[in-house]
């Protein structure tokens, strides 16, 4: 592998880091773990608004269960985009990771989120 495409991949893989960083706190981790609201799901967890030392989900603070969940939404479409970051430009790239983690990942989130707190309970 050249440096060129190297440093091509590289500034991929931190360009998608930024693009699902904002994603997950704007929009994922409020629609995954918010509250029921009148139109789906609030945004009380927008940019981690309330996340404070005492919040705990389980035993585990909130902000170390948001890291843990955003080390998987993360993980996913690197791992995703790795197999044709070649073939494909740059803006695609991104606007696919972007599309995949609102449509696939979100729902897909939101769901387990139930099915195991309705467990638990």
């Amino acid at each position: 592998m050249s440096s060129k495409a190297s440093i091509s991949t590289l500034v991929q893989c931190f360009s998608l880091t930024a693009l699902v960083v904002i994603l997950w706190l704007v929009f994922i981790l409020s629609l995954a773990f918010g509250q029921d609201a009148l139109w789906g799901r609030d945004f009380s967890h927008f940019f981690l608004q309330t996340a404070t030392d005492d919040i705990l989900s389980g035993d585990i603070p909130l902000t170390i269960f948001v890291l843990f969940q955003f080390i998987f939404v993360f993980l996913t479409p690197i791992l995703i985009i790795g197999a044709f970051s070649k073939q494909i430009n740059f803006s695609t790239i991104l606007w696919f990771a972007g599309l995949w983690l609102i449509l696939v990942y979100a729902p897909m989130l939101l769901l387990t989120h139930v099915i195991f707190s309705s467990a638990l309970i």
